[in-house]
């Protein structure tokens, strides 16, 4: 009998058609296990594109859903924007931060860029919740879960393609992947806006009775109050921060600055902090002599810092010359 399917058998034609095209049907039965996996990675990939999507769909229908529980389902789904609001407003941004590469801003620049993004990963959590507590609930709420699922599922489709669309033109160009990553996610924010237009309108024409003016402004003035307090607690941490990195510098030049020429230093440890073995090296990148716990160095002359206060030791062991970080070794007092 031939190892071959034949072409005019009913198991052709059912495995020769579009499932069989893509999954290779009609070819010899000794190759099911290489169909097997085509067949899997064929799945896995679709459940890759379309899993999040239909996710979203399902947690839209799911929230629509919980409103049906009046005040408790309003309390439930502004809980849940402490979630859903950092996820949408920040997920784009790291996308953007990964792809477009470090920039360093200078001491300055870098205290603000940590104080925008300390109050900004806590507004993105707060605003957005406060946001549909007091004014959007009410337009989720007349738009019903099927109509919510759709947009939601809509909306998900911008942020989720536009990152595996910047994820893929990253690798070829990771400053406009970064910058695609923004732009569809603005783009998905816009679809959404005018897609609940119409619901929001109706929601502030009709406005639901079960929070007052008065509420509506003491919550405002919690989410104001959170941000400053944000702001200033973590401007103070940055000082803080400055002022012990002051310190620890003037002390570790002062302990430097005691080693001299022909001193002895002995090596205290056999690994630094990222695993590697202490060594002797000239420069950051390149090994003279690997070292360990109890070896005694010569001191050859005055340490030196690099842009980050590093400090370094030049020694000689063995005949071998380079230098070794302060924090490796001690003065011998033999």
């Amino acid at each position: 009998m031939s190892d071959y399917y034949d072409p005019n058998s009913a198991e052709h034609n059912v495995n020769g058609g579009l499932i069989g095209w893509m999954f290779g049907g009609g070819k010899k039965k000794g190759d099911s296990a290489e169909q097997g996996m085509t067949m899997l990675t064929a799945i896995f990939l679709l459940i890759f594109i379309f899993g999040p999507i239909l996710f979203a769909k399902l947690v839209g229908f799911l929230w629509g859903l919980l409103l049906k529980l009046g005040t408790v389902g309003r309390i439930i789904t502004t809980a849940l924007m402490l979630i859903v609001g950092p996820f949408i407003l920040s997920f784009p941004l790291m996308m953007f931060m990964s792809t477009a590469g470090g920039v360093s801003l200078g001491v300055i620049g870098d205290a603000i860029l940590t104080i925008f993004m300390a109050v900004f990963m806590t507004a993105s959590a707060i605003i957005p919740a406060a946001w549909y507590y007091i004014w959007h609930y009410d337009a989720v709420k007349l738009m019903g879960a099927s109509v919510f699922s759709n947009i939601i599922k809509n909306f998900a489709m911008f942020f989720w393609f536009g990152f595996i669309g910047a994820g893929l033109i990253s690798l070829a160009s990771p400053g406009f992947g970064g910058f695609l990553s923004l732009a569809v996610s603005a783009a998905g924010f816009i679809y959404y806006f005018k897609a609940t237009k119409e619901y929001r309108e109706e929601a502030l024409e009709n406005p639901s009775k079960d929070i007052s003016d008065k509420a509506k402004r003491t919550v405002m003035m919690i989410v104001l109050g959170i941000l400053v307090l944000t702001a200033g607690l973590t401007t103070v941490s940055i000082i803080v921060k400055g002022i012990q990195n002051k310190i620890e510098a003037v002390q570790t030049a002062h302990a430097a600055g005691k080693f001299k020429a022909g001193d002895v230093v002995e090596v205290t440890k056999a690994y630094s902090m990222d695993g590697a073995p202490i060594r002797i090296s000239v420069t950051d990148n390149s090994v003279v002599k690997n070292v360990n716990i109890g070896d005694l160095l010569t001191v050859t002359g005055k340490a030196e810092s690099n842009s980050r206060n590093d400090w370094f030791v030049p020694v000689e062991h063995e005949g071998n010359r380079g230098y070794i970080s302060l924090n490796y070794i001690i003065a011998n007092k033999k």
